[in-house]
Parts: C-alpha cells; sequence; structure tokens
C-alpha cells in the first residue's frame, strides 16, 4: 500500500500546483476585465464628444 508520506506529499503537491493555476487563471481575468473596462470609458468619452458637438446635453 501506499505510504502516509507519500499520500501527504502528493496532496500538498496538487495544492500547489493548484494554486499556481488559480492564480495565472485569476491574473488573465483581471487583465481582461480591465480591458473591457478601458473599452467602455473610451466608448463613453468619445459618446460624450459626440453630445457636446451636436450641441445636446449630456446628463450624467
Amino acid at each position: 500500500m501506499n505510504d502516509p508520506i507519500q499520500i501527504i506529499f502528493s496532496a500538498l503537491t496538487l495544492l500547489g500546483l493548484g494554486g499556481i493555476v488559480g492564480a495565472y487563471v485569476s491574473s488573465l481575468l483581471d487583465k481582461k476585465k480591465e480591458l473591457e473596462f478601458k473599452l467602455l470609458e473610451q466608448k463613453e468619452r468619445r459618446y460624450k464628444r459626440r453630445t457636446r458637438s451636436r450641441g445636446l446635453l449630456y446628463i450624467q
């Protein structure tokens, strides 16, 4: 049968790799969210400029 130390070592290794992968995925999702937010801000600035140039009021 398996030695208890091997089982504990395997579990700790698995958790460590899971943590690394989880941190990487979290980082990718944060970057995506940041890019989407910047794009939204850019669209909002363009909309504000367009409405001002046409003499329309922009109410926030």
